[in-house]
């Protein structure tokens, strides 16, 4: 027998958009954006915790993906968050999105935020706290060595994205790439991590100085540099399937 909800979601209209929000590639600002927007219309979905390996996504993928994820769809035009993208494979939506960053800047950013931050459900959170990790002993962790390709993107057919964008691009061009997402908004200035650490764009420029770090975290960081330049073309201004 064919539950209810599924019947109701079956025969309602699209959602605008899917976007997964990879952590620091900018999507604090377009998330306040689209809230701003939508209202509760806007599903923010951050409970699936993708780079964590103890949580439930990760721990037991397939009871994961028995739940009923599409129930918290009714009513919404957009969700937008933390998520693994397969829990709404079979959810009808305009536009599948998301935004990656090159993954060396990616980590020193998410470094420095964490260390300002608080996020004790995070077995990953915690050893990087009580083990005091440099920034190289924290990109060699296997949570963040394979962040995107392993972890976030697990399992997922990229090309059921319609856009996959470049954070260098948003930086450089908020309205462009907001347009192709299909918003007309201004833009929101949100950085959280030089908001949480006022000090990171020296501290960040100081790394990236350093030819020898830099040739390290590339090394810890392969995999996820590959998927990265892979999927955004780098310098093509993202990547749109054929879907």
């Amino acid at each position: 027998m064919v539950s209810t909800s599924l019947i109701e979601f079956t025969m309602s209209p699209p959602l605008d958009m899917i976007y997964v929000h990879v952590p620091k590639t900018g999507g604090t600002a377009i998330r306040q954006a689209l809230a701003a927007q939508l209202g509760e219309q806007l599903l923010q979905d951050y409970g699936d915790s993708p780079g964590d390996p103890s949580s439930y996504m990760n721990l037991d993928p397939e009871g994961f993906l028995r739940l009923d994820h599409l129930g918290k769809l009714q009513g919404k035009r957009a969700v937008f968050g933390h998520f693994w993208l397969n829990k709404y494979k079979d959810a009808q939506a305009k536009l599948r999105a998301t935004v990656l960053r090159e993954p060396v800047e990616r980590v020193i950013s998410l470094y420095h935020f964490w260390q300002t931050t608080s996020l004790p459900h995070n077995a990953v959170w915690r050893l990087f706290r009580e083990r005091r990790l440099t920034l190289l002993e924290f990109a060699r962790l296997p949570a963040m060595r394979g962040n995107l390709s392993a972890y976030f993107f697990r399992d997922v057919d990229m090309r059921e994205f319609d856009y996959v964008g470049d954070h260098a691009d948003l930086e450089r061009d908020w309205d462009r790439v907001t347009a192709r997402l299909g918003l007309a908004i201004p833009r929101t200035i949100a950085n959280r991590t030089s908001d949480a650490a006022p000090d990171y764009a020296r501290q960040a420029a100081a790394v990236l100085a350093d030819a020898s770090l830099v040739d390290q975290l590339r090394a810890a960081l392969d995999d996820d540099i590959r998927f990265y330049e892979r999927w955004t073309r780098t310098g093509g201004g993202g990547c749109q399937s054929s879907r």
